[in-house]
């Protein structure tokens, strides 16, 4: 006997989390649909405009009917990356960021067949070309970690008495050191020169306040660029799972010789858990597959051994729930080891 959902009512998958599986298909094959048929792409030209499209018009430039162009942006406003204002719909991300996670999806079954990942964001020269389109998205889903780290980063400075000074690698649209920079830390943001372009004008684009004054951008490569400068606190974000083991243990290695004694290295990423709540951990992993070489959703005692051996310890950890990222944190040693 099924239910109508399909479902077994004696299998051990509850019916709540098929009918949940079953939207997430659905809305993988919309967003695609909405790729193919130039929906998005339509919907996007006309944000220049400021004024919604209507169903009519998008059914007329894709070549639908109003009944298929209804049923495709109906779906898309279901998924999230479309609104629907004052009886018109307008695009809420861009077309260019949704085509390469389409494009990550549709490598999966390639890559599992043994043909590689179809992207190599590891790499320098792809991630100069893909992060920046996509740095001011990831900046507006870890702005709740973000925060989190710079009150960590500020209660020690309260305790400590000092100015606290901030780089952050990888930085992206740089959270972390917005939220540090608000709290009154001096922050330095440093990435790949097109990404620190991009951060560049996103700044000259706001209005000044004393955070846009504290940040200071450098451009370089985490593996290579010379940093005389060295910093209370060291943050990595969201960079560890792009790279294996060695990458990592040069990273760490990197970090700590940036830091003052006694200063913090931070690291948020995507830690892998057997905890069955943290599900998305597991599609995350499959995701990272596809545009990594050797990258992957390291475990805890990974980073625990990282920061052993570059001289930093003891390794505290804290998990945030949405999304699912773990802060661990460490202090460096007077006594750590060669600079790296």
């Amino acid at each position: 006997m099924r239910d109508v959902m399909g479902v077994c009512h004696g299998s051990s998958m509850e019916a709540a989390t098929w009918h949940e599986t079953t939207l997430r298909l659905l809305a993988a094959s919309a967003i695609e649909a909405g790729i193919e048929l130039g929906v998005l792409g339509q919907l996007d030209s006309a944000a220049s405009a400021g004024e919604p499209v209507s169903a009519r018009l998008v059914a007329t430039r894709c070549g639908l009917d109003l009944r298929e162009a209804l049923l495709i942006l109906d779906a898309l406003v279901g998924c999230g990356v479309v609104a629907l204002d004052d009886g018109g719909y307008r695009s809420l991300v861009d077309p260019g960021v949704v085509a390469m996670a389409v494009k990550s999806a549709r490598s999966v079954l390639p890559m599992l067949r043994g043909a590689g990942p179809a992207q190599r964001v590891d790499l320098a020269e792809q991630a100069a070309a893909l992060y920046p389109d996509v740095v001011a998205l990831l900046a507006d889903l870890v702005a709740p970690t973000a925060a989190w780290v710079a009150d960590l980063l500020a209660a020690s400075a309260v305790a400590t008495g000092a100015a606290t000074t901030v780089l952050e690698v990888a930085a992206g649209q740089a959270p972390y050191g917005r939220a540090c920079s608000a709290r009154g830390m001096e922050v330095t943001a440093l990435d790949l020169p097109p990404v620190i372009d991009r951060l560049r004008s996103a700044e000259s684009t706001e209005s000044a306040g004393d955070g846009a004054a504290r940040l200071r951008l450098v451009a370089g490569n985490v593996f290579d660029v010379d940093l005389r400068d060295r910093y209370d606190a060291v943050i990595v974000a969201g960079f560890c799972r792009l790279h294996g083991a060695e990458a990592n243990q040069r990273l760490f290695e990197r970090c700590r010789s940036w830091l003052q004694p006694g200063g913090r290295l931070v690291v948020v990423d995507a830690v892998a858990s057997p905890d069955a709540t943290r599900r998305g951990l597991g599609l995350y992993a499959l995701g990272l597959a596809t545009r990594t070489g050797s990258g992957r959703v390291h475990g805890v005692e990974d980073y625990r051994s990282w920061f052993a051996r570059a001289g930093c310890g003891p390794v505290r950890v804290h998990e945030m729930d949405r999304p699912e990222l773990t802060v661990m944190w460490a202090t460096r040693s007077a006594e750590a080891h060669r600079e790296g």
